[in-house]
């Protein structure tokens, strides 16, 4: 049960008490059932709706009003990610069309490389957390990274001879893995999911040796997104779900479809 008789809401709602009857009387008490949207209309001794209000332990209280917190980006929010460093400190990133931003002091700060971005207007940007850096894809720019520890701009984060870019991005255990890439050697290549070199995010030449490689999926469309775990990934696409299972050298990565539907 709760009731809407708390001090903050009586105070709130007593000039508008007094403007509609005349009297700063305290209100009369409203009980509600609780709050049943599960069980129907019919034979209901609950509430079907609670709006604009926050649960307390026995009761709900109105929403407080909202205020700023931060400043604004240059232009419509394209992703966004909040981490903690290794030393305990958190740290918010955040993307529009040509920026990347972090957040400091309440006032996000351009973190870009020289030259920014060119994200495309169907295209946002994704982030992960990887050890203590912070990698962003957005498919049309080189896949970045930033070092909570030393760095004060995001910069190109793979440095081996092949550089995919991509549209999703996770991290599976102990590699970086990358959903949806465009290459200067296959072009684009929507269903494939392309995994670096164990402990290494900026080498992506495939090697047995580095259990560095990628996998073309043989249905399902294109890569969604890529949930990455410790041993397993899950991987989305337009109709299927294909589970990843990391297995050792030589094949690295097992998939099979665990969803048609």
């Amino acid at each position: 049960m709760f009731s809407l008789t708390s001090d903050s809401l009586s105070a709130r709602l007593r000039p508008l008490q007094k403007a509609i009857t005349g009297s700063d009387l305290p209100p009369r008490v409203i009980e509600f059932g609780p709050w049943l949207p599960d069980r129907g209309i019919l034979a209901n001794p609950g509430c079907l709706e609670a709006k604009n209000v926050i649960p307390q332990i026995d009761h709900y209280a109105p929403v407080n009003g909202l205020s700023s917190v931060s400043t604004a980006l240059t232009a419509r929010g394209r992703g966004g990610l909040a981490v903690r460093g290794s030393d305990g400190v958190v740290s918010i990133f955040a993307a529009d069309i040509s920026k990347l931003y972090k957040l400091v002091a309440g006032t996000f700060n351009d973190v870009s490389k020289s030259g920014g971005y060119t994200t495309a207007e169907d295209f946002g940007t994704e982030f992960v957390l990887w050890g203590n850096k912070v990698i962003a894809t957005n498919y049309t720019d080189a896949v970045q990274i930033y070092n909570l520890s030393s760095s004060s701009l995001f910069a190109d984060m793979i440095t081996s001879t092949l550089k995919p870019k991509a549209r999703h991005v996770a991290v599976v255990g102990d590699f970086v893995m990358l959903g949806g890439t465009n290459d200067a050697t296959d072009g684009e290549v929507p269903n494939r999911a392309w995994w670096s070199k164990i402990n290494d995010e900026t080498n992506f030449d495939p090697a047995e040796s580095t259990l560095c490689d990628f996998n073309d999926f043989p249905s399902g469309g294109w890569v969604q997104k890529i949930v990455g775990l410790s041993r397993f990934c899950l991987v989305f696409f337009d109709t299927e779900i294909w589970r990843g299972q990391f297995v050792g050298s030589p094949r690295i990565f097992r998939f099979d479809i665990i969803e048609k539907n």
